[in-house]
């Protein structure tokens, strides 16, 4: 099985190392945001702003947060939620789509 989002996040913070504290710190978000996110306990799924944010923090490629870790209904409806909030390029939603969802076979 796949890890999370979340458990990716935790997983790279630890590896740093940085406390959760520090890396909301770097991030500029709140020490709550990247507790939610860790354990999964956010409610809903994160903005891509939020996750580039943390990238930067840690210093890797979002698409080393997003992985293989897609949740259900994290798929093409999650990237259109947040292209719809004018997060991102065209370009870089269809990258991302391209590794979340399997291309379909006709």
């Amino acid at each position: 099985m796949q890890p999370t989002i979340g458990e990716t996040i935790a997983q790279i913070r630890r590896a740093r190392p940085l406390t959760q504290e520090q890396l909301a710190e770097r991030a500029d978000i709140s020490v709550e945001t990247i507790r939610e996110l860790e354990q999964g306990t956010s409610g809903g799924q994160p903005r891509m702003s939020t996750l580039n944010t943390i990238a930067r923090a840690l210093g890797v490629p979002t698409s080393r947060l997003l992985g293989n870790a897609a949740h259900p209904g994290w798929h093409a409806s999650w990237l259109a939620a947040n292209y719809a909030r004018g997060v991102g390029t065209t370009r870089r939603v269809r990258r991302l789509a391209a590794r979340l969802v399997p291309a379909r076979r006709r």
